[in-house]
């Protein structure tokens, strides 16, 4: 094996006839002083679960030396995330799986890992090139000798995806302000509504309590507008409705408001919705 470890065996029998069955086998494996009084079943169907779980984790597993960084064992989704056969990965360093520019904050966090492990992001080095990666980091001490254990899950899709919101939130900004239209949100949750453009329509807020919004439509209007929010969000039936907003102090326009639910709970009841605010004329 790559690493061993001095471990105290206990095996327990049970009298067989004229002899003895075993029918128990553990070890306890030194972790420092919180490995006290602990055992880890190595039986042949434990050691079997145990390799299963190892292996079957999407995620990469390092287990490598904390003073030399040298790798001492890794999983198989490891092997295809470096693009590097067992025996290839385990004469590599931590150091070599990362440009250059990322190995300072490596060692930042080792020397300042906290007991509980810590968790960041980076950038590894794959077969086809560098890739972002989320890297849970954890020190530990295995048989006096100090060690890490590293999981790293490539978040390529992830990133991909937030750059695409990023992209498409900007698109939709500059078509927002372009148009004067004030885009809101509401968290049905806490029912606050959260703004974006059509500054000269809703004043420089950017939050705002629903309650607060219902005061600035006309009383005229404002029973019509709630029924319809109310109506959409626990229903699902259209949001459409026009209505008199109150602009500053003494002056009302006439808009047009247009939403849907976004996300719902468990349940099917709404939690967010995204609204449409087209302003009209006096």
């Amino acid at each position: 094996e790559t690493l061993l470890y001095r471990s105290r065996r206990t095996v327990v029998y049970r009298r067989d006839g004229d002899g003895w069955a075993q029918v128990h086998i553990h070890n306890s494996i030194p972790d420092g002083e919180r490995s006290k009084g602990r055992s880890f079943p190595v039986g042949p169907e434990a050691s079997s679960r145990y390799a299963l779980l190892f292996s079957s984790f999407r995620d990469g597993i390092m287990l490598a030396s904390a003073d030399s960084r040298r790798i001492l064992e890794a999983n198989e989704a490891a092997e295809v995330m470096y693009g590097l056969p067992e025996h290839r990965l385990s004469e590599c360093r931590l150091d070599d799986l990362m440009p250059k520019g990322e190995l300072n904050t490596l060692l930042e966090r080792i020397e300042s890992c906290p007991e509980g492990g810590t968790m960041f992001q980076s950038t590894h080095t794959g077969p086809k090139g560098d890739i972002p990666v989320e890297v849970t980091l954890k020190r530990t001490v295995l048989e006096e000798r100090s060690v890490i254990l590293v999981v790293v899950r490539d978040i390529s899709e992830r990133v991909e995806t937030e750059r695409a919101l990023r992209r498409s939130e900007e698109r939709l900004r500059m078509t927002i302000e372009a148009n004067d239209d004030c885009l809101w949100e509401l968290d049905v949750q806490t029912m606050t509504l959260d703004f974006e453009g059509a500054k000269d329509v809703v004043g420089q807020i950017s939050t705002l309590p629903y309650s607060s919004w219902l005061d600035r439509v006309h009383p005229d209007d404002a029973s019509r507008f709630d029924s319809s929010l109310m109506d959409h969000l626990y229903s699902g039936e259209d949001f459409r409705v026009e209505y008199r907003l109150r602009v500053g102090e003494n002056r009302w326009i006439w808009v047009l408001d247009r939403g849907s639910v976004v996300e719902r709970d468990h349940r099917g009841r709404a939690v967010h919705g995204i609204d449409l605010l087209d302003g009209g004329d006096d």
